[in-house]
């Protein structure tokens, strides 16, 4: 065995064996054994020993080192803790507690300028027809904005694009359509969906407003909502989206408007 002065002959054990039951009841405590020395004084002295699992062994080796961080540390934190001790006896830094499973950020549809959102609208509209699969477009202006001071409208009306884009599908298609207001295309939504849809996100302003950021909120969303014909285009469409919204401003805290195709009508939510 190594000593502090080299190599030595293995030592006799002078104190009773010990069993390996207690030697592990004693875990994680260093244990002190009077043995004697080998040397030619004839002496005795004490020997620390770190007991260890291994039952063929009456000394354990020696560490060295801290025992390097491995994927097994989070099932034996005890045992990497007193090999650290052993080798070091600076206070140890304590293991990092395992990271919070982490939560993906929800994905938010990206707002698109008005001629990128016409050439993806162009090509949807067209793919949906040859599947014969139902298309709305839903047109939203945020109102009591354009009143405000331009800084303090402009952070209400980020606001305000956040709560809608979390209440969107990921094949959602948006687009600032004028000044505070977006214009939203759905593939494969039909025009129920579209009204119980446009309903919650007129809830969900209601709600938002209670602890809205800022001195300046929308007063409320004016929403208009239209089904894709089966032969207009999207010029065509867009048109009798911007008709229903105008008359969306006039209506209650309460309604949506609905363009049929031949005319407008209030829809109550």
């Amino acid at each position: 065995w190594l000593s502090d002065i080299g190599w030595q002959p293995f030592p006799t054990i002078a104190a009773e064996p010990q069993l390996l039951s207690e030697l592990n009841d004693a875990a994680p405590e260093s244990t002190s054994t009077t043995v004697a020395d080998a040397g030619p004084t004839g002496k005795q002295r004490a020997v620390s020993e770190v007991s260890t699992a291994t039952p063929s062994r009456a000394v354990a080796p020696a560490i060295t080192a801290p025992v390097p961080a491995s994927a097994d540390d989070a099932a034996h934190p005890a045992t990497i803790a007193e090999g650290n001790v052993a080798a070091n006896p600076k206070p140890s830094v304590a293991p990092a507690a395992a990271a919070p499973a982490s939560t993906a950020p929800h994905e938010r549809a990206e707002i698109l300028d008005l001629q990128s959102f016409l050439g993806r609208l162009d090509g949807f509209m067209q793919q949906l027809r040859n599947a014969e699969l139902p298309a709305t477009g839903v047109m939203l202006q945020a109102l009591g904005l354009s009143q405000a001071e331009n800084g303090q409208a402009a952070s209400s009306w980020e606001h305000a694009v956040s709560l809608v884009q979390r209440n969107l599908r990921g094949i959602d298609v948006v687009c600032l359509y004028q000044t505070y207001t977006l214009c939203i295309f759905m593939p494969g939504c039909s025009l129920d969906a579209a009204i119980d849809r446009g309903s919650k996100l007129q809830a969900n302003l209601r709600t938002a407003q209670e602890q809205w950021p800022g001195e300046v909120c929308p007063q409320r969303f004016a929403i208009a909502l239209a089904g894709v014909g089966d032969t207009e285009d999207s010029a065509r469409f867009l048109n009798r989206l911007e008709g229903a919204l105008e008359e969306g401003v006039d209506a209650s805290v309460n309604e949506l408007v609905v363009h049929t195709g031949e005319a407008c009508h209030f829809q109550q939510v």
